[in-house]
């Protein structure tokens, strides 16, 4: 099976999958949590990801913890520290997917060639996202200057080129609906925060010591 499923991650053409996977209605039914109990019971469980540990280098002795692409499970994608502000710019189209867009364009990165440029069906099936919906991502973070684009003879493969997150000051600076939205959000945080803060010191007037 994990062949099959490496060819569909990869985008390789399958003639038939349906002798190879099959679903039962108890296997659709059973939720996450109950799947994760069940592989953590077997010592299946994922480890702590320690961005601090760097990913080992291939080895002859370690190379079955690589896969066929050469990636480590502790391989990850570095993200830009102001990157999380860009959650505000809903009303600009970036959503959630739009970050994780964002990711695939930096992990795609070639240094030397200055460059990303997988095309919009590896960046669909890496992303779960349909072809039409990756096609609007990346226009949004073009829009709001996370990416540029250089078209390309072909339809589906352009390049790109991330462009560095704005530090929060100018992002809302620029960008009104998101600084409105970080107004709305803080008032509503700052509310519930007091609510609690208020809550907490009844309590303890309340309660006695013992």
């Amino acid at each position: 099976m994990k062949s099959i499923i490496t060819k569909l991650i990869n985008g390789d053409t399958i003639e038939d999958i349906s002798e190879e996977i099959q679903f039962t209605k108890e296997q659709l039914e059973e939720p996450a949590s109950e799947i994760t109990k069940r592989y953590k019971k077997q010592g299946l469980g994922q480890h702590v990801f320690d961005k601090s540990k760097d990913a080992p280098k291939k080895m002859t002795e370690n190379s079955h913890e690589f896969d066929e692409r050469g990636k480590h499970p502790r391989t990850f994608v570095k993200m830009p520290h102001y990157l999380r502000y860009y959650s505000y710019m809903v009303d600009y189209g970036v959503k959630d997917s739009a970050i994780l867009m964002y990711q695939l364009i930096i992990d795609f990165y070639n240094a030397s060639e200055g460059k990303s440029y997988p095309s919009q069906y590896v960046l669909a099936l890496q992303s779960g996202k349909s072809i039409r919906n990756v096609v609007g991502t990346l226009k949004a973070l073009k829009d709001v200057g996370l990416i540029e684009v250089r078209r390309t003879s072909i339809g589906s493969s352009n390049e790109y080129r991330p462009l560095t997150p704005l530090p929060p000051e100018e992002l809302f600076t620029r960008y009104p609906q998101a600084l409105k939205r970080l107004i709305k959000n803080h008032a509503m945080i700052t509310e519930k925060r007091e609510r609690d803060f208020k809550r907490r010191e009844e309590k303890k007037k309340e309660s006695k010591w013992e």
